[in-house]
């Protein structure tokens, strides 16, 4: 078979050729994408547990360039969100890459089973986080769809050393993998329209429930405003349960306060929808008013360069909100075009 794979004897053959390194004992096939295969294998020399890519493709300059692209792509942006590189090499003409085993499942395989909205957070900030830190960078991912995005189980309680030292319990750990696509496109404004969709369909899978589909509008967005936009719905969805369990006045105005913040900070609502659901959500009129009053100060605050007294005796209606923060969006994308 043209891709086949599999490990005998601790030695991984790809497309029936034997990968021989002599410091890796090979053990199993882990995963398997369209340019290479995973193995988890054990570095003899360091006494670790590894996982090791290897392409299919061999023996040309093309396909060694772009793996050693990809290699060196996960080695030099520094983040304990991307998996770390040890080592890359070749063997009977097969690139592969020796990396750090991240002992975890796929982001489609975790959310097979009912997660509720505050791990669903806490697992795509840490996405954000990685992408950020690439972005950063001047780098695209190139492919991070929920099958390049591995999630494990953390680390929910502290021993009381650990809480004196100031650590913090981390529940679920991600890491990004596979950064290679980016490394097959020459034009990279394409790149970054198609790395825009295929965050766009990870946020959907992720944040189905809250409706994140009928809410933004990510059109003509690239990949890192549509990160920005995703970013801002996640946050102001944890502010919307905040504002709906808020024990007092003022940490319901707190909450109010930092939604529109958000809102206006990535002008990628649709407010009728987003008015809507906070309706649903059973909240009075009064802070409804409030909360669009406030968008339209943040907006006139952006716009005069400073803050703007607000008038909560004047109410504003949603369709004149709604017109001025769709010409506060064109302004802001072609401020940052």
């Amino acid at each position: 078979m043209k891709n086949s794979a599999e490990v005998r004897n601790g030695i991984a053959l790809i497309a029936g050729t034997p990968l021989r390194v002599p410091w890796l004992h090979f053990r199993r096939v882990v995963g398997r994408g369209a340019n290479g295969v995973v193995f988890e294998a054990d570095d003899k020399e360091l006494r670790r547990t590894v996982a090791v890519k290897a392409w299919f493709k061999k023996g040309t300059n093309t396909s060694i360039r772009r793996a050693r692209a990809e290699a060196r792509k996960l080695a030099i942006v520094p983040s304990n969100k991307i998996v770390a590189v040890h080592h890359f090499g070749t063997a009977s003409g097969i690139p592969f890459t020796v990396m750090e085993y991240f002992a975890g499942v796929t982001l489609r395989e975790w959310l097979e089973a009912p997660r509720n909205f505050t791990d669903r957070r806490m697992v795509w900030n840490q996405i954000s986080e990685g992408l950020q830190v690439l972005y950063r960078a001047d780098h695209q991912h190139g492919d991070p769809h929920w099958g390049n995005i591995l999630v494990r189980e953390g680390i929910s309680e502290l021993t009381l050393e650990d809480r004196l030292a100031g650590k913090i319990p981390v529940p679920l750990v991600v890491k990004l993998t596979d950064l290679g696509a980016s490394a097959l496109w020459t034009d990279h404004h394409r790149l970054a329209r198609r790395e825009a969709a295929v965050l766009w369909e990870t946020a959907k899978r992720m944040f189905s429930t809250e409706q994140i589909e009928s809410v933004l509008d990510v059109s003509g967005l690239d990949a890192e405003h549509t990160l920005e936009a995703i970013d801002a719905f996640v946050e102001a969805n944890r502010l919307l349960l905040d504002l709906v369990s808020g024990r007092d006045e003022y940490a319901r105005t707190g909450a109010r306060l930092f939604i529109s913040r958000r809102v206006c900070e990535a002008p990628f609502f649709r407010l009728n929808r987003f008015v809507e659901i906070i309706r649903a959500r059973k909240m009075p009129g009064s802070l409804i008013d409030m909360l669009l009053t406030d968008v339209l100060s943040g907006i006139r605050s952006v716009e005069h360069g400073g803050v703007v007294t607000t008038n909560y005796s004047m109410s504003h209606s949603l369709s004149f909100v709604e017109t001025e923060y769709t010409r506060w969006r064109r302004r802001f994308l072609a401020a940052h075009s």
